[in-house]
């Protein structure tokens, strides 16, 4: 793990800033290569510090594009500061990095672990994603959206709670549906040439081995796939029981469906589904026009 070395910041050598940022929206794109980072910053001169150029913090952050008002403009670069001249007393100015989280080993910025994404930006992290006045006196409102792929990454969280539930795409909903489907399959195919219990289990571990095999991949580790995996061994495990009770499967079955469906509403019965509606689908909250 790399460290760095602490500097000694004294007090006698402190400066108002020369720029003060209001608000601060950044846009992350996720992916596992490379993540993108836009930030767009409403910032207007400190007038206690005029005719000081912008000087923007950063480290080991590849800028591909820096405009002010939407027009592109002349900067310099070193290894750790973004320095833009003669800019207006306020403006809009907006900068987008590209940044490589699972080469992160300092722990600080966005960086990747095993479990996934972090950010860590004090005391000076902040810098290591985006170009900023990385210093605790400039203090702004955030705003802060994420993209990512959902199948690798189902669950991403703010500082402000849950932003997007666990899902998969309709494709990957498609692939595990024909898994399950084709179980019944195998298992007429096999029960033709192998006794019923050998048809049934070798049916079931092999729909099971494989659906559970693919959310491990899908859902971003083994833990998921393994318990999306017992319940379907628990599952059809119960079907085979129904199955092999010929005389009694419509009554074990009616207990069986009464029971899953009993349990459910005692687990649910003090959620408020309006505000679960409403959480999932803001847009469904819009007054008329």
């Amino acid at each position: 793990m790399k460290t760095d070395t602490p500097q000694t910041v004294y007090l006698k050598d402190y400066s108002v800033p020369a720029y003060l940022v209001d608000t601060v929206d950044l846009d992350f794109n996720i992916a596992s290569e490379a993540t993108m980072v836009s930030a767009t910053l409403a910032r207007r001169r400190n007038p206690a510090r005029p005719g000081q150029p912008l000087v923007l913090d950063g480290n080991e952050l590849e800028t591909l594009s820096v405009t002010v008002d939407g027009e592109k403009v002349a900067f310099s670069l070193t290894a750790d500061t973004l320095t833009i001249a003669d800019l207006p007393d306020a403006c809009t100015l907006r900068t987008v990095v590209r940044i490589h989280p699972e080469r992160n080993t300092r722990l600080s910025g966005l960086y990747r672990s095993r479990d996934g994404y972090f950010t860590q930006c004090e005391a000076q992290g902040f810098r290591s994603i985006t170009w900023f006045l990385d210093r605790p006196d400039v203090m702004s409102t955030y705003t802060v959206t994420l993209h990512a792929d959902r199948v690798h990454f189902p669950v991403l969280l703010l500082a402000n709670g849950l932003y997007a539930k666990l899902e998969f795409t309709s494709a990957g909903s498609a692939v595990v549906g024909l898994a399950l489907a084709i179980f019944f399959l195998l298992l007429i195919a096999f029960s033709e040439h192998l006794p019923f219990y050998a048809a049934y289990g070798l049916s079931a571990v092999a729909c099971i081995g494989l659906i559970a095999t693919y959310l491990a991949g899908a859902l971003g580790g083994m833990r998921q796939g393994l318990a999306f995996g017992a319940g379907l061994t628990g599952l059809y495990g119960v079907l085979y029981g129904v199955l092999l009770s010929e005389d009694n499967a419509l009554l074990m079955g009616s207990v069986l469906l009464f029971l899953a469906l009993g349990t459910t509403m005692l687990a649910t019965r003090r959620l408020d589904w309006y505000r679960l509606g409403a959480q999932l689908n803001p847009d469904s909250e819009a007054g008329e026009p």
